[in-house]
């Protein structure tokens, strides 16, 4: 009779795993059919703003030199050599 009770167990135990087995693949089939957002804001949300008239003025544009002056290429070997004595210290 203790045989028979174990093959009873084990059958039981084996429909509760198919029972949650069965639970699971719901789920996961609800969630991949609809998927949920985790938020209400876009993925690619867009900006209609308008600058200020002084901002626009002072940015640069493609006809504007971005730098007014450069060094010359003795000053540019010179402030290198000086950068890398003081890195290596």
């Amino acid at each position: 009779m203790t045989e028979q009770t174990t093959d009873i167990n084990q059958v039981q135990q084996l429909v509760e795993q198919v029972t949650r087995q069965q639970l699971l693949i719901e789920e996961l089939y609800q969630a991949h059919t609809n998927p949920q957002v985790p938020h209400d804001v876009p993925v690619r949300p867009s900006f209609d703003e308008t600058h200020s008239v002084t901002l626009t003025h002072s940015m640069p544009t493609l006809e504007q030199s971005t730098f007014t002056s450069t060094l010359a290429a003795k000053e540019c070997m010179q402030l290198i050599e000086r950068w890398c004595l003081v890195i290596s210290r």
